[in-house]
C-alpha cells in the first residue's frame, strides 16, 4: 500500500462518536407541517364563523327588502 492509499483509507474512516449521545429530534419539515395544519384549522374555524355571520346578515337584508317591497306595493295599490 502506498501513502496515497493510506490517506484515502483515513479519509474514509468514520469518526468514533457515541451514537447514544445523539437524541432523535423531530425534523423541521414535520414541525412546519404540524404548525401549518394548526393554522389551517384556525383559519377554517374563522371562515365558518364568517360564513355564519354573513349568511345571517344576508337573511336580515332580504327580510328588510321584502318588508320595503311590501310597503311599496301597499303604497302603489292605494292609488288604484
Amino acid at each position: 500500500m502506498n501513502q496515497d492509499d493510506e490517506q484515502d483509507d483515513q479519509d474514509l474512516t468514520i469518526p468514533d462518536n457515541n451514537v447514544e449521545d445523539i437524541a432523535p429530534q423531530p425534523s423541521y419539515s414535520i414541525m412546519m407541517l404540524s404548525q401549518t395544519w394548526g393554522d389551517i384549522k384556525e383559519l377554517q374555524q374563522g371562515l365558518n364563523i364568517l360564513n355564519i355571520n354573513v349568511t345571517r346578515d344576508f337573511e336580515r337584508v332580504h327580510q328588510r327588502i321584502d318588508h320595503q317591497q311590501q310597503k311599496f306595493d301597499d303604497f302603489d295599490n292605494s292609488f288604484k
